[in-house]
């Protein structure tokens, strides 16, 4: 009798215990080892000017988001920010107004109404013009990232992350998006 519940709780453990986790977050992350990454300021890039977009999407059909700015920071050089979300047919239903508005402080960006989606959205998100070198940016310590209200946060799977210090590029391709809030980049501490 032993055996067979023994077998019952290992057959339960292995059909159970080893389904696959369709879901792109990848694991939370102990809040003391990280910091945002800051985009450099200028005279004219305030809190008036967030740089956002507002499109009306069918969820049934899906499409395409581009977000594309620049400006020159207090040192004189030129920044640039260029976001597309890629949203695939039966992401959700119904057509919604979608927002997605570039942080004006940090290298993140914003999506509203909050939703989740029945596929993951892909998203490409990139600045150039960053002294990546002088915040110690490397491939090997940065990361993307859904940050919550409290500024936890959890890794979001992804294609890649490149940081290129000739081209100050900071770049992360193909973020699967299971819902919408705030995500962005993090310089690891440790």
């Amino acid at each position: 009798m032993n055996k067979f519940i023994f077998l019952f709780l290992l057959l339960g453990l292995l059909l159970f215990g080893c389904t696959q986790n369709e879901q792109p977050v990848i694991s939370p992350q102990d809040q003391s080892t990280y910091s945002l990454i800051q985009l450099p300021l200028s005279d004219n890039f305030t809190l008036e000017q967030l740089v956002s977009l507002v499109k009306n999407i069918d969820g049934s059909v899906g499409g395409i988001i581009n977000v594309s700015h620049s400006y020159i920071d207090l040192s004189g050089n030129l920044v640039t920010m260029n976001a597309e979300l890629r949203i695939p047919s039966g992401a959700f239903s119904d057509s919604i107004n979608i927002l997605m508005q570039i942080d004006d402080e940090y290298a993140a960006v914003h999506f509203e109404p909050a939703m989740t989606f029945n596929k993951a959205l892909e998203f490409d998100l990139e600045f150039t013009g960053l002294d990546v070198a002088g915040m110690g940016l490397t491939s090997g310590n940065v990361d993307f990232v859904f940050i919550d209200d409290s500024g936890n946060i959890e890794l979001i799977d992804k294609n890649a992350i490149h940081v290129i210090k000739s081209q100050g590029m900071l770049s992360v391709k193909s973020a699967r998006i299971p819902h919408f809030s705030r995500f962005g980049f993090i310089k690891k501490s440790k």
